[in-house]
């Protein structure tokens, strides 16, 4: 049986790194991803960017406010669908 990893990443106004961390997720050899985006009330261009990753089976989606953050982590923990839940910060760049 293979397990999921649910790989959480919150992010503001993260335009310039976005991408960049999404795609080191989604490289990883490990195929069984659940992956939370959580938006923190961007107002940069950082919404569009996440947008093309949607489709992305296994990417979800989930639209923050900058008080509830942490609130928003731990409620999407509660839902996560892996038996491993990580956190990425928006700078990462996660090696395969």
């Amino acid at each position: 049986m293979t397990h999921i990893v649910s790989v959480i990443i919150p992010f503001f106004n993260a335009q310039k790194t976005l991408e960049r961390c999404i795609t080191s997720v989604i490289q990883q050899s490990y195929r069984q991803l659940d992956i939370i985006l959580i938006n923190d009330g961007s107002t940069d261009n950082s919404e569009n960017i996440y947008k093309d990753y949607l489709n992305i089976k296994g990417i979800n989606n989930i639209k923050g406010r900058i008080y509830r953050v942490l609130e928003t982590i731990i409620e999407r923990i509660k839902e996560a669908a892996g038996i491993l839940i990580i956190t990425a910060d928006i700078g990462a760049n996660i090696k395969k």
